[in-house]
């Protein structure tokens, strides 16, 4: 069996997500890479004439090349661990809110919810391609370059054909990535109402122990980032512990500076 593009696309998708969910803890970063490798090398080698990738195929269709391209980034950044080369949480909110409103409304109205079928506007997208583009020009001028570095590799990806959907719909999205862009949409609103209604926030932080101490700030376990000497906002009252960095957490008011 010969590996066509969009099978070699699905190996990609299935082997970041393996990877990912494989290397969740920290301390295993280090070793994504190599999983990633192994997990698209199992994927592409034929077992009775045809690859595991196929079977995979076979059970859950094809993924859309948006949800493909950001499982990739998100396993590059895992290994790099760069601050200059990341995907910011920002970006990810922004692409996972606009999937979520058009899944909204894609999904809904291509079940027969109303009188049109946008999912046929997919095999003659000329339309589709400029409501495309126009995305992201206008999210090109509000700086989120993931949204159009996606947008900009998928149109690229469907003029070629790399999958095997002649929609260009199934390029931009998929039933799985919609699920997930609502959850992930949802839980983010969550806990924007949350802060805005002053409620706590719920945050899971591995405690670090200090000389034999676990140190705290408002009950907020600091991670362990540098070397820092914290006190709550009195200077009697420092404590030597290692900084938190994470922005925006309620309740974390302490000041923090670097240990001399």
């Amino acid at each position: 069996m010969d590996m066509t593009p969009g099978l070699i696309i699905s190996a990609l998708h299935w082997a970041a997500l393996l990877s990912l969910l494989l290397c969740r803890r920290p301390a295993l970063s280090s070793r994504l890479m190599m999983v990633y490798g192994l997990s698209l090398l199992f994927l592409c080698i034929p077992i009775a004439g045809l690859a595991p990738v196929f079977y995979l195929r076979g059970v859950f269709g094809e993924f859309s090349l948006t949800s493909t391209l950001v499982l990739i980034g998100l396993a590059f950044c895992r290994v790099t661990r760069s601050e200059s080369i990341h995907l910011p949480q920002s970006e990810l909110k922004w692409l996972a809110g606009l999937m979520a409103l058009v899944a909204l409304w894609f999904y809904p109205m291509s079940l027969g919810a109303g009188i049109v079928d946008p999912y046929q506007w997919g095999y003659q997208p000329n339309l589709l391609a400029i409501a495309a583009i126009a995305v992201g020009v206008l999210a090109w001028a509000k700086g989120h370059n993931l949204i159009v570095a996606v947008l900009s590799l998928d149109l690229i990806a469907f003029q070629f054909g790399l999958l095997e959907s002649n929609n260009l719909w199934d390029y931009l999205i998929d039933p799985f990535a919609a699920i997930t862009a609502l959850v992930y949409a949802t839980s983010t609103l969550r806990a924007q109402w949350r802060a805005a209604a002053g409620q706590p926030q719920h945050h899971k932080h591995q405690p670090i122990a200090d000389d034999g101490r676990v140190v705290q700030i408002k009950g907020h376990i600091l991670s362990r980032e540098q070397h820092v000497v914290a006190g709550e906002n009195n200077p009697a009252g420092e404590k030597h512990g290692y900084g938190y960095t994470e922005p925006g957490v309620l309740g974390a008011t302490a000041t923090a500076k670097k240990a001399k």
